[in-house]
């Protein structure tokens, strides 16, 4: 147990700084008198017109004590100003449970406790022992062995007193848990005179002292409680500092100071000081009016004693707040003080410059004021507030451009959201930050704003929860005679060819004129025709916007039980129609045999698609990838052999007319009831085309497994590319492409 010693009159004093146990609990081995003893119980009340209460209190204690062990004192007196002291002998071994409340002003001690033989027990639970000129309760037979334990009630000494409140003598021990011990007069709350090595504690409760013997600082003599013992007694006083409240007003000071000044409630606590090591917090209050001092322990428990020789005045202060930073100043308002002075406040920033106006910029301020002389010149601590840095968005206008196209570079016109009112983006950011997209341009997709290095924001201002804002948007490029289209977007005007055909070696015919019939030579080539059927060649289309053709696909179909065998065409293919609005009962799905439209007519090749080998310039096995017309597109062409050995492939293009999309080789072909893997964008996706050499979309049954190829471009997924690895409503797709059953 760590103590910290002092030395008084040639003894020692230890002061215990422990904080075991809560204030106001008594240690295991106190017994409580009211709940686990049997006491006798003695009203002290004086009947009225009692001439001498002393001799009639005694009386009335020491009848009971003679014939029992334990007495419980109660009751209530007023004693006459020229009463005697009480005087009550304990015989040996017995013990009094003091609960009465007497009040006295004679100039002697107001109760006295003797006892006989190895001594008595006096212990006070509750009620009052109060005098106004004199000690209120002493142990005087120095010889004797009297134990006095306080675990309640109160016991105090007025301002004309001229004796500490408590003066214990002799041979016994003096414990205190709790109660309350005050002296308004100059003097102690409490001496211990002992006359035997003994050892006393004080573990609880709270004492006060005031007065000429506290004018020196309570720290270095201990001026609440002394030990008094002749030198050749070693005597130990015990004190929980941490659960014991210890304080005393330097009333000598206080009444020295000229004028004598108002203590200020609330924010003052001059003149209070406490015991060495002690946790309890003093501040001076206002109470019905009078002077107070409040005392709060460790635990939080507070309790005021009155002291009303002190004056004391109420100062409705301000509250301070925190604010956010608006380029106004922020604080408290100045006010007219009860003594008609004024109070005007000041601030200090966190690097100790003071300021009477206040604040703007954001930071830690403490606000303080200084009051006038009424006061003692007291200077007052508000405490600190805080004004936050405001918080801000830097934003770049969306941009939007075509894929592999210049990225914009030019954010001089960013903007600042959330400033504050007057100030510019200036104000808030120290230099331009340095932007970027976070991509070069040759991906596809919508990138956010942000920068290379971090944005320096000004004092006042900070990033907010989203900090940037911005997008770049990155879009496919549009199709032009030169470059292969997209599917799903709108073609450049031009002269379309017929699936089935080749293209005369002529120029593009301009688009929206006539093409002039030709007489077919045979062996020759023929002007382009539509698969299957021979026709007068047709005025171009305009352009169509992407999936808003004049011939929309069926609608996506939810597939049901298995899908049926595929059946053989019972006609040649022919020129493909426009799709007729379909009845519920007419809409196909993997379970349903009706309509042609969902069927692949002939073997398809190859016959089992995979996932598309997005690696680039990958060739593909096998036979011819197609039945269109004219030269093969196989392996043993003179292009093909020259797209290998230079490991990039001519790539074909995407025309979209009348009847739907499909795909032009770049020697004129086109695929046919087959699969083939189509590179768009740096993206290989698996189509399928349809025995006319249109681009499929929806659901197909194709050599007996269903497959599904989207209907629109949307979500990353390009129209007429054939789903894979994912489920389409209920319906699962394996990784070649094929619904699971």
């Amino acid at each position: 147990m760590k103590k910290k010693q002092f030395k008084f009159k040639g003894v020692v004093l230890a002061c215990c700084l422990a904080a075991s146990m809560p204030l106001g609990i008594t240690t295991p081995f106190e017994i409580s008198a009211m709940a686990d003893v049997v006491a006798h119980n003695v009203d002290i009340t004086p009947p009225a017109g009692t001439t001498d209460k002393a001799s009639y209190i005694k009386t009335a204690i020491e009848n009971a004590l003679a014939s029992h062990d334990i007495v419980r004192v109660s009751g209530n007196a007023q004693m006459e100003p020229t009463a005697n002291s009480i005087e009550i002998i304990i015989p040996q071994g017995k013990k009094i449970i003091w609960e009465a409340s007497i009040t006295g002003s004679a100039a002697n001690v107001l109760l006295k406790i003797k006892s006989t033989g190895t001594g008595g027990e006096f212990e006070m639970v509750s009620g009052t022992l109060r005098s106004e000129a004199h000690s209120a309760l002493a142990s005087t037979d120095i010889n004797g062995y009297t134990n006095f334990t306080i675990k309640g009630g109160e016991i105090i000494s007025g301002k004309h007193a001229s004796a500490p409140t408590v003066n214990f003598n002799g041979k016994g021990q003096f414990n205190m848990t709790g109660g309350t011990i005050i002296n308004y007069a100059a003097d102690n709350a409490l001496i211990i005179q002992p006359k035997a090595d003994t050892n006393h504690s004080i573990t609880g409760g709270t004492l006060l002292a005031c007065g000429e013997k506290n004018a020196t600082d309570i720290k270095a003599n201990n001026d609440v409680i002394e030990l008094a013992a002749p030198p050749t007694i070693n005597s130990i006083v015990d004190i929980d500092t941490q659960r014991t409240n210890i304080i005393c007003w330097n009333k000598t000071v206080y009444n020295n100071r000229t004028p004598v000044i108002r203590y200020v409630a609330e924010h003052d606590n001059r003149d209070i000081l406490t015991y060495p090591g002690s946790q309890t917090k003093a501040m001076w209050i206002s109470e019905n009016g009078k002077a107070a001092i409040r005392y709060t322990n460790s635990n939080g428990e507070s309790e005021s004693i009155v002291l009303d020789e002190a004056a004391v005045e109420n100062i409705d202060f301000p509250n301070v707040s925190d604010a956010v930073y608006d380029k106004s100043g922020h604080g408290v308002d100045n006010f007219e003080a009860p003594d008609h002075s004024n109070i005007e406040f000041k601030y200090k920033d966190e690097q100790g410059n003071i300021s009477s106006d206040k604040p703007v910029n954001a930071g830690e301020y403490e606000v303080t004021t200084k009051l006038s002389p009424t006061y003692g010149e007291l200077e007052v601590n508000l405490g600190k507030f805080t004004i936050n840095k405001r918080s801000v968005t830097v934003e770049v206008a969306d941009k939007e451009i075509n894929v592999n196209e210049a990225l914009p570079n030019d954010f001089s016109d960013y903007n600042v959201s959330n400033l504050a009112n007057g100030d510019n983006r200036e104000d808030a950011i120290m230099q331009m930050p340095s932007f970027t997209w976070g991509t070069d341009g040759t991906s596809v997709g919508e990138f956010n704003i942000s920068t290379s290095a971090a944005i320096n924001y000004t004092n006042n201002y900070m990033p907010a929860s989203t900090a940037l804002r911005g997008v770049l948007k990155v879009k496919a490029a549009q199709s032009n005679p030169q470059q292969p289209q997209t599917p799903g977007t709108q073609q450049q005007p031009q002269q379309p060819q017929t699936p089935g055909t080749q293209q005369q070696p002529q120029q593009p015919q301009t688009p929206g004129t006539q093409q002039q019939p030709q007489p077919q030579i045979p062996g020759t080539q023929q002007q382009p025709q539509t698969p299957g059927t021979q026709q007068q060649p047709q005025q171009p289309q305009q352009p169509q916007t992407p999936d808003k053709q004049p011939n929309k696909p069926q609608q996506n179909q939810t597939p049901e039980k298995k899908p049926n065998k595929p059946q053989t065409p019972e006609k040649q293919p022919q020129i493909p129609q426009q799709p007729e609005k379909k009845k519920p009962s007419d809409i196909l799905t993997p379970g349903k045999s009706g309509s042609e439209d969902n069927k692949a007519h002939g073997k398809a090749t190859p016959s089992v698609p995979k996932k598309p080998d997005n690696s680039g310039g990958g060739r593909r096995k096998g036979r011819n990838s197609g039945g269109g017309s004219g030269r093969g597109s196989g392996r043993d062409s003179k292009k093909d052999k020259s797209a290998k050995n230079n490991n990039k492939p001519l790539a074909g293009t995407w025309i979209n007319d009348a009847k739907g999309w499909w795909y032009k080789e770049p020697n004129g072909t086109y695929p046919k009831s087959t699969w083939k893997q189509i590179d768009y964008n740096g993206i290989k996706n698996w189509y399928y085309f349809d025995e006319q050499g249109y681009m499929a979309t929806g659901w197909k049954l194709i050599n007996d497994k269903w497959y599904y190829m989207y209907e629109n471009t949307e979500k990353g997924h390009i129209k007429g590319s054939m789903a894979y690895s994912t489920k389409v409503g209920e319906y699962k797709i394996g990784f070649d492409g094929a619904w699971i059953k």
